[in-house]
């Protein structure tokens, strides 16, 4: 066996060494890009991702006792200025269109940095939505590396990218809910039919799951899986396959389409696209619904007529007018 000589060997670990010290030059020039990449403000107009879901991060410190997570069925079957108004606890729509787990999860850990609800909500919906390996690792490093995610922005840097500290001061009128008045109808026959089949699910989609069960935990919030009304996105076997993960999980599992839970939508007018999503009618019986379980369920506080809350009985003042 021939051995190497002294003089390759220390060429060897030149080598590695000047691509360990090349890859760590580049990561701190990532660091560096992404503080000042990162949008300083939560708004469009300071290049946030997603303003909406973003109005999150606008709502003073600790003042949010429910958040709502998942994607869009999220936006559009939870009205919190609704729920405020009938039961006067705060909550949030915590969401985006074509939310992944991992992206959800990244949402969830960002919200509660600045807030510690007392319930989060977990919608089901894209516990079946499929992502890949990639996927996860891709918003694993742009959560790591902003600048991986926000790159475009090289085009809009003005002098306080440099100077200032990002520093979240708008917040949704509307909580994140999307209020739509449309109305297409459903064809429900066949809904919810009874089955044996359990549709379980993906390991991954597990993994998230329990990972953001676990850090409500962690936070002192109490997680509850729910299921909004669906004729497109649920049936009976996605349904087993939640109440067989919800008994390994020790959670709270409530699925608005089955009694003794159901909530009374009328599939021909409570909807704005056929049965995938509610429209704000189908949206006021569900906030209803959960705003009611949620307070008598939890013990929620009633601070409508809490000076410091002020600002959400004016938000409901704008709300009434838009849905009148």
């Amino acid at each position: 066996m021939i051995r190497p000589s002294e003089e390759t060997i220390k060429r060897a670990l030149r080598a590695l060494l000047g691509a360990v010290l090349a890859g760590l030059a580049i990561l701190l020039l990532l660091f560096v890009l992404s503080m000042l990449f990162i949008p300083k403000n939560n708004t469009a107009r300071d290049g946030i991702i997603d303003q909406k879901a973003n109005g999150i991060l606008g709502e003073p410190g600790n003042t949010i006792d429910v958040l709502f997570v998942g994607d869009s069925e999220v936006l559009s079957a939870f009205s919190p200025l609704e729920i405020w108004g009938e039961y006067g606890f705060t909550s949030y729509d915590c969401a985006m269109k074509g939310h992944r787990m991992p992206d959800r999860y990244s949402l969830l850990l960002q919200a509660t940095e600045n807030q510690k609800p007392k319930v989060v909500v977990i919608e089901t919906h894209d516990c079946y939505s499929p992502f890949t390996p990639g996927m996860a690792f891709i918003r694993s490093v742009q959560d790591a590396l902003p600048v991986l995610e926000y790159h475009d922005r090289w085009k809009s840097l003005t002098f306080a990218d440099v100077t200032e500290e990002p520093d979240a001061t708008w917040t949704d009128d509307l909580k994140g809910f999307y209020l739509n008045t449309d109305v297409e109808p459903a064809n429900d026959e066949g809904h919810m039919a009874p089955t044996d089949e359990v549709e379980k699910l993906a390991i991954m989609n597990r993994w998230y799951l329990k990972m953001m069960i676990d850090h409500c935990r962690k936070i002192g919030a109490e997680p509850v899986l729910v299921s909004s009304p669906s004729t497109y996105n649920w049936n009976t076997a996605r349904h087993n396959g939640i109440v067989e993960f919800a008994k390994g999980a020790n959670v709270e599992y409530i699925d608005l389409n089955v009694e003794p839970t159901k909530v009374d939508i009328d599939w021909e007018t409570d909807t704005r696209d056929g049965g995938d999503h509610l429209n704000l009618y189908g949206a006021v019986k569900v906030s209803d619904w959960i705003g009611k379980y949620l307070c008598e369920t939890y013990g929620l506080p009633d601070h409508r007529e809490d000076p410091k809350y002020q600002a959400w009985n004016v938000a409901l003042e704008r709300y009434e007018e838009l849905t009148d």
